[in-house]
Protein backbone atom coordinates (compact mmCIF):
# COMPACT_ATOMS: atom_id res chain seq x y z
CA UNK A 1 0.00 0.00 0.00
CA UNK A 2 1.37 3.20 -0.93
CA UNK A 3 1.91 6.22 1.54
CA UNK A 4 -0.44 8.52 1.83
CA UNK A 5 0.70 12.38 1.53
CA UNK A 6 -0.51 14.80 3.69
CA UNK A 7 -0.06 18.72 3.21
CA UNK A 8 0.03 20.54 6.21
CA UNK A 9 -0.55 24.29 6.00
CA UNK A 10 -0.40 26.35 8.94
CA UNK A 11 0.61 30.35 9.11
CA UNK A 12 1.57 32.25 12.23
CA UNK A 13 -1.62 34.27 12.41
CA UNK A 14 -3.42 30.86 12.51
CA UNK A 15 -1.34 30.00 15.03
CA UNK A 16 -2.01 32.88 17.14
CA UNK A 17 -6.02 32.08 16.91
CA UNK A 18 -5.58 28.63 17.80
CA UNK A 19 -3.23 29.35 20.94
CA UNK A 20 -5.89 32.30 21.50
CA UNK A 21 -8.70 28.98 21.66
CA UNK A 22 -6.51 27.38 24.23
CA UNK A 23 -6.02 24.88 21.18
CA UNK A 24 -2.14 24.34 20.94
CA UNK A 25 -2.62 20.78 22.43
CA UNK A 26 -5.14 19.96 20.13
CA UNK A 27 -3.20 20.71 17.10
CA UNK A 28 0.61 19.26 18.82
CA UNK A 29 -1.61 16.10 19.05
CA UNK A 30 -2.62 16.15 15.67
CA UNK A 31 1.07 16.71 14.31
CA UNK A 32 2.47 13.83 16.57
CA UNK A 33 -0.45 11.45 15.33
CA UNK A 34 0.36 12.32 11.42
CA UNK A 35 4.04 12.46 12.45
CA UNK A 36 3.98 8.61 14.04
CA UNK A 37 2.11 6.82 11.15
CA UNK A 38 4.07 5.07 9.01
CA UNK A 39 1.61 5.03 6.51
CA UNK A 40 1.76 8.76 6.00
CA UNK A 41 4.42 10.99 3.98
CA UNK A 42 3.69 14.74 5.75
CA UNK A 43 4.98 17.58 4.10
CA UNK A 44 5.00 21.21 5.07
CA UNK A 45 5.70 24.39 3.19
CA UNK A 46 8.75 25.87 3.04
CA UNK A 47 8.02 29.03 4.41
CA UNK A 48 6.37 27.32 7.75
CA UNK A 49 9.68 25.40 8.18
CA UNK A 50 11.45 28.41 7.98
CA UNK A 51 8.91 30.63 10.55
CA UNK A 52 9.03 27.17 13.29
CA UNK A 53 12.96 27.80 13.10
CA UNK A 54 13.20 31.18 13.57
CA UNK A 55 13.78 31.91 17.10
CA UNK A 56 12.62 35.76 17.38
CA UNK A 57 9.22 34.44 15.49
CA UNK A 58 8.62 32.23 18.63
CA UNK A 59 9.65 34.46 20.82
CA UNK A 60 6.80 36.90 19.26
CA UNK A 61 3.71 34.21 21.21
CA UNK A 62 2.57 34.56 24.86
CA UNK A 63 2.90 30.58 24.97
CA UNK A 64 5.88 28.13 24.57
CA UNK A 65 5.38 26.88 21.08
CA UNK A 66 8.63 25.58 20.73
CA UNK A 67 7.51 22.25 21.22
CA UNK A 68 5.96 22.69 17.95
CA UNK A 69 9.59 22.42 16.18
CA UNK A 70 10.57 18.81 17.30
CA UNK A 71 7.15 17.71 16.19
CA UNK A 72 7.43 18.70 12.72
CA UNK A 73 10.89 17.27 12.28
CA UNK A 74 10.15 14.70 10.08
CA UNK A 75 7.91 16.39 7.50
CA UNK A 76 9.36 17.67 4.09
CA UNK A 77 9.65 20.94 2.76
CA UNK A 78 7.00 19.72 -0.28
CA UNK A 79 8.94 22.45 -2.17
CA UNK A 80 12.19 20.22 -2.20
CA UNK A 81 10.22 17.66 -3.88
CA UNK A 82 7.81 19.41 -6.26
CA UNK A 83 6.47 17.75 -9.44
CA UNK A 84 4.12 20.56 -10.35
CA UNK A 85 6.62 22.91 -10.88
CA UNK A 86 8.56 20.96 -12.84
CA UNK A 87 5.70 21.43 -15.54
CA UNK A 88 6.91 24.52 -17.00
CA UNK A 89 3.93 23.83 -19.90
CA UNK A 90 1.14 22.92 -17.69
CA UNK A 91 -0.98 25.67 -15.62
CA UNK A 92 -3.42 25.15 -12.93
CA UNK A 93 -6.59 27.07 -12.04
CA UNK A 94 -8.86 26.91 -9.39
CA UNK A 95 -12.32 26.47 -10.17
CA UNK A 96 -15.35 27.58 -8.70
CA UNK A 97 -18.92 27.78 -8.76
CA UNK A 98 -19.99 31.20 -10.59
CA UNK A 99 -16.26 32.65 -10.52
CA UNK A 100 -13.58 33.08 -12.99
CA UNK A 101 -11.54 30.51 -12.36
CA UNK A 102 -8.12 31.78 -11.17
CA UNK A 103 -4.40 30.71 -11.84
CA UNK A 104 -2.52 28.56 -8.52
CA UNK A 105 0.44 27.46 -8.19
CA UNK A 106 0.53 26.78 -4.99
CA UNK A 107 -0.04 23.44 -2.94
CA UNK A 108 -3.15 23.43 -4.73
CA UNK A 109 -1.25 22.70 -8.73
CA UNK A 110 1.21 19.91 -6.15
CA UNK A 111 -2.07 17.83 -5.38
CA UNK A 112 -3.99 18.00 -8.21
CA UNK A 113 0.00 16.79 -9.92
CA UNK A 114 0.28 14.11 -7.98
CA UNK A 115 -2.76 13.13 -7.87
CA UNK A 116 -3.70 13.47 -11.70
CA UNK A 117 -0.16 12.45 -13.04
CA UNK A 118 0.98 10.22 -10.47
CA UNK A 119 -2.47 8.82 -9.13
CA UNK A 120 -0.81 9.52 -5.28
CA UNK A 121 -3.28 9.91 -2.70
CA UNK A 122 -3.28 13.18 -0.95
CA UNK A 123 -5.17 15.07 1.60
CA UNK A 124 -4.39 18.97 2.65
CA UNK A 125 -5.04 19.39 6.23
CA UNK A 126 -5.03 23.48 6.67
CA UNK A 127 -5.53 25.19 10.34
CA UNK A 128 -8.40 27.66 10.63
CA UNK A 129 -10.82 26.21 8.07
CA UNK A 130 -14.22 25.89 9.35
CA UNK A 131 -15.65 23.00 7.73
CA UNK A 132 -14.16 20.42 5.43
CA UNK A 133 -14.37 20.87 1.66
CA UNK A 134 -13.39 19.97 -1.68
CA UNK A 135 -11.48 22.00 -3.29
CA UNK A 136 -11.44 21.36 -7.50
CA UNK A 137 -8.36 22.36 -9.99
CA UNK A 138 -8.26 22.29 -13.72
CA UNK A 139 -4.91 20.88 -15.31
CA UNK A 140 -4.48 22.16 -18.68
CA UNK A 141 -1.47 20.47 -20.68
CA UNK A 142 -1.14 23.92 -23.12
CA UNK A 143 1.71 22.57 -25.45
CA UNK A 144 -0.90 19.86 -26.68
CA UNK A 145 -3.70 20.85 -29.55
CA UNK A 146 -6.35 20.76 -28.64
CA UNK A 147 -5.33 21.05 -25.40
CA UNK A 148 -6.23 18.16 -22.64
CA UNK A 149 -7.78 19.37 -18.92
CA UNK A 150 -7.76 17.37 -16.23
CA UNK A 151 -9.98 17.90 -13.22
CA UNK A 152 -8.74 16.74 -9.56
CA UNK A 153 -10.57 16.91 -6.16
CA UNK A 154 -9.05 18.00 -3.30
CA UNK A 155 -9.79 16.88 0.18
CA UNK A 156 -9.75 19.61 2.69
CA UNK A 157 -9.64 19.11 6.27
CA UNK A 158 -9.30 21.38 9.65
CA UNK A 159 -5.98 20.21 11.38
CA UNK A 160 -8.52 20.37 14.44
CA UNK A 161 -11.31 17.83 12.98
CA UNK A 162 -10.13 14.58 14.35
CA UNK A 163 -13.40 13.17 13.47
CA UNK A 164 -12.95 13.79 9.74
CA UNK A 165 -9.13 13.17 10.03
CA UNK A 166 -9.69 9.87 11.37
CA UNK A 167 -12.19 8.87 8.72
CA UNK A 168 -10.13 9.54 6.48
CA UNK A 169 -7.33 7.91 7.57
CA UNK A 170 -9.80 4.99 8.41
CA UNK A 171 -10.48 4.96 4.35
CA UNK A 172 -7.35 4.85 2.94
CA UNK A 173 -6.15 2.36 5.50
CA UNK A 174 -8.86 0.10 4.31
CA UNK A 175 -7.94 1.45 0.73
CA UNK A 176 -11.87 2.12 0.61
CA UNK A 177 -12.25 5.59 -0.13
CA UNK A 178 -15.59 7.73 -1.25
CA UNK A 179 -15.53 9.99 -4.13
CA UNK A 180 -18.97 11.46 -4.76
CA UNK A 181 -20.07 11.66 -8.93
CA UNK A 182 -22.10 14.51 -9.69
CA UNK A 183 -23.61 12.62 -12.03
CA UNK A 184 -25.60 10.91 -8.92
CA UNK A 185 -26.45 14.62 -7.13
CA UNK A 186 -29.78 14.05 -5.18
CA UNK A 187 -31.70 15.94 -7.46
CA UNK A 188 -35.48 16.85 -7.23
CA UNK A 189 -36.18 15.00 -10.58
CA UNK A 190 -33.61 12.18 -11.15
CA UNK A 191 -31.65 12.75 -14.70
CA UNK A 192 -32.43 10.59 -17.98
CA UNK A 193 -29.42 9.09 -19.49
CA UNK A 194 -29.73 6.74 -22.38
CA UNK A 195 -33.21 6.28 -21.94
CA UNK A 196 -33.09 5.31 -18.42
CA UNK A 197 -33.31 7.06 -14.85
CA UNK A 198 -29.57 7.81 -13.11
CA UNK A 199 -29.56 6.77 -9.48
CA UNK A 200 -28.93 9.24 -6.85
CA UNK A 201 -26.95 9.14 -3.58
CA UNK A 202 -29.57 9.99 -1.18
CA UNK A 203 -27.12 10.65 1.85
CA UNK A 204 -24.46 12.56 2.57
CA UNK A 205 -21.03 11.95 1.35
CA UNK A 206 -19.69 10.91 5.19
CA UNK A 207 -22.44 8.71 5.40
CA UNK A 208 -21.77 6.92 2.50
CA UNK A 209 -18.11 7.07 3.20
CA UNK A 210 -18.63 5.06 6.58
CA UNK A 211 -21.16 2.58 4.28
CA UNK A 212 -19.13 1.88 2.19
CA UNK A 213 -16.20 0.89 4.34
CA UNK A 214 -18.41 -2.08 6.16
CA UNK A 215 -19.90 -2.87 2.20
CA UNK A 216 -20.28 -6.33 0.92
CA UNK A 217 -17.65 -7.35 -1.52
CA UNK A 218 -18.73 -10.17 -3.78
CA UNK A 219 -14.87 -11.39 -4.28
CA UNK A 220 -11.35 -9.39 -3.99
CA UNK A 221 -10.63 -8.40 -7.55
CA UNK A 222 -14.89 -7.33 -8.12
CA UNK A 223 -15.58 -3.63 -8.59
CA UNK A 224 -18.77 -3.44 -7.09
CA UNK A 225 -19.83 -3.71 -3.03
CA UNK A 226 -23.14 -3.23 -1.22
CA UNK A 227 -24.25 -1.88 2.30
CA UNK A 228 -27.86 -1.21 3.30
CA UNK A 229 -28.90 1.91 4.27
CA UNK A 230 -30.64 1.71 8.16
CA UNK A 231 -31.58 5.67 7.64
CA UNK A 232 -33.04 6.18 3.95
CA UNK A 233 -33.93 2.28 4.43
CA UNK A 234 -32.44 1.27 0.88
CA UNK A 235 -29.65 -0.86 -0.26
CA UNK A 236 -26.58 1.42 -1.67
CA UNK A 237 -23.98 -0.02 -3.95
CA UNK A 238 -20.28 1.44 -4.95
CA UNK A 239 -18.17 0.87 -7.75
CA UNK A 240 -14.57 0.96 -7.77
CA UNK A 241 -13.71 3.87 -10.63
CA UNK A 242 -9.72 3.60 -9.81
CA UNK A 243 -7.77 1.63 -7.03
CA UNK A 244 -9.15 1.98 -3.45
CA UNK A 245 -11.80 4.93 -4.77
CA UNK A 246 -15.50 4.46 -5.28
CA UNK A 247 -18.42 6.51 -6.07
CA UNK A 248 -22.24 5.22 -5.10
CA UNK A 249 -26.26 5.68 -5.53
CA UNK A 250 -28.82 4.39 -4.02
CA UNK A 251 -31.23 1.64 -5.43
CA UNK A 252 -34.49 3.37 -5.32
CA UNK A 253 -36.21 0.46 -7.25
CA UNK A 254 -35.48 -1.89 -4.60
CA UNK A 255 -38.56 -1.79 -2.24
CA UNK A 256 -38.71 -5.25 -1.00
CA UNK A 257 -36.92 -8.32 -0.68
CA UNK A 258 -38.44 -9.97 -3.89
CA UNK A 259 -36.93 -6.95 -5.88
CA UNK A 260 -33.59 -7.99 -4.45
CA UNK A 261 -33.72 -10.98 -6.53
CA UNK A 262 -34.65 -9.30 -9.56
CA UNK A 263 -32.36 -5.94 -9.43
CA UNK A 264 -29.00 -7.84 -8.05
CA UNK A 265 -29.36 -10.96 -10.30
CA UNK A 266 -25.09 -10.41 -11.22
CA UNK A 267 -24.10 -11.03 -7.26
CA UNK A 268 -24.07 -14.05 -5.68
CA UNK A 269 -26.91 -15.48 -3.47
CA UNK A 270 -25.24 -15.37 -0.47
CA UNK A 271 -25.08 -11.60 -1.26
CA UNK A 272 -28.26 -11.29 -1.86
CA UNK A 273 -29.48 -13.57 1.34
CA UNK A 274 -27.23 -11.02 3.86
CA UNK A 275 -28.97 -8.10 1.86
CA UNK A 276 -32.04 -9.37 2.31
CA UNK A 277 -31.55 -10.15 6.04
CA UNK A 278 -30.38 -6.72 6.39
CA UNK A 279 -33.42 -5.12 5.24
CA UNK A 280 -35.66 -7.61 6.87
CA UNK A 281 -33.97 -6.25 10.31
CA UNK A 282 -34.42 -2.75 9.91
CA UNK A 283 -38.08 -2.41 8.18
Amino acid sequence: MSKINIFFEIDLDCLQRIISNKALSDLIEAIEKIRDNPNIQPFLSKKAFEDFSDQEILDLFTEDISVLSPAIQSFEPWELHSLSKTQTDIQYYQWQFYEQAKKVNDVYAEIAERQIAYGEPCVLLRCCIQSKDTVYIIRDHLSKYPKKSYWSEITQIDCLDKVSLERWLKAFTAQRIFKHNPKHDNVPMPRIQKGSQVSRLLCSFENAQELLLDAIQQEENSKKCHNFDKEKKLIIEFIQESPGVYHGYHLENITDTKSIDGNLSYISDEIRKKLKKMWEENQ
